[in-house]
């Protein structure tokens, strides 16, 4: 994988336009080709690439791209939304309050703004999507994220089979054996040697927010989320794939271990460590 120089998303296909600049086209095309031989499988690295309509529309037409989508557990996608749009809209309060939704500013002058978006997510979930007191633009911005299957199918419209999809749990439970088989579905002739060591990386794991410690408030919000739930089992089962016990039985990140304790964080180069112990930590993939 080839992430943009300096940055770990590779923005080239995000574009507002049908053709992209001369210049930009070149440095993309340099960097396939920067080895003495270059790659022979090529790819990029691009989380949000299949929510962007013109992005996933030019990279359709694209005849060998594979696109790679891992589902991960959508309660855990719901908090990570959450509090990324907190901590974004807190981040506005201090430049132009005017702009945000005035609940994610009422507090910003009596607490930090870890604090209240850890705190303030219990108070979101008492309301169903559209009510409540909650800025009715962020909310509608916000589902649309936690709620994938619209993009999903759009994908397979798009792709049809050459989109493949996965599991998060096989990378839990035989991480060597998902790339060995990702590997040869896009083309590779010979599995990872031996020796590689894959790691664990981008994650956020500990207690990020007050939802797991509240049961209630978990199975509240699983509920909301069982339409979603049950699209994930049926676009695995339509794909081929085993649905994993964990979907099954609404196994969330809350049921875990990497959901206890200080909040640990690692970034999309650095392997994810337990606290003074050195070894790789299974967490909660970003």
């Amino acid at each position: 994988t080839l992430p943009a120089e300096g940055n770990h998303t590779d923005y080239f296909f995000v574009t507002q336009q049908l053709l992209p600049w001369k210049d930009h086209v070149q440095a993309f095309n340099n960097r396939w080709s920067s080895g003495s031989l270059g790659p022979q499988i090529v790819g990029l690295r691009h989380v949000p690439l299949f929510q962007l309509v013109l992005p996933r529309l030019i990279a359709a037409q694209i005849p060998r791209l594979m696109p790679i989508l891992v589902l991960c557990d959508p309660l855990g996608r719901a908090e990570k939304k959450f509090l990324q749009l907190c901590s974004h809209s807190q981040d506005a309060c201090n430049v132009d309050p005017h702009s945000v939704d005035p609940h994610f500013c009422s507090n910003k002058s009596t607490e930090a703004p870890a604090g209240f978006c850890k705190q303030s997510i219990a108070s979101y979930y008492e309301h169903l999507p559209g009510q409540g007191p909650w800025d009715e633009r962020v909310q509608r911005m916000y589902w649309e994220q936690v709620f994938a299957s619209r993009d999903i199918e759009e994908m397979r419209r798009l792709f049809g089979r050459r989109l493949l999809v996965i599991h998060q749990d096989r990378l839990r439970l035989d991480e060597r054996g998902l790339y060995n088989f990702v590997a040869q579905a896009v083309g590779a002739t010979q599995p990872f040697p031996d020796d590689v060591q894959f790691g664990h990386y981008n994650s956020i794991s500990g207690e990020r927010s007050s939802l797991c410690l509240h049961h209630s408030l978990l199975e509240h919000v699983k509920a909301m989320l069982e339409v979603e739930y049950n699209y994930l089992e049926q676009i695995l089962r339509a794909s081929g794939e085993d649905v994993p016990r964990s979907l099954r039985q609404r196994v969330s990140r809350c049921e875990r271990d990497s959901s206890k304790g200080p909040v640990r964080t690692c970034d999309a180069f650095t392997p994810c460590e337990r606290a003074g112990s050195g070894q790789e930590m299974p967490g909660d993939t970003v």
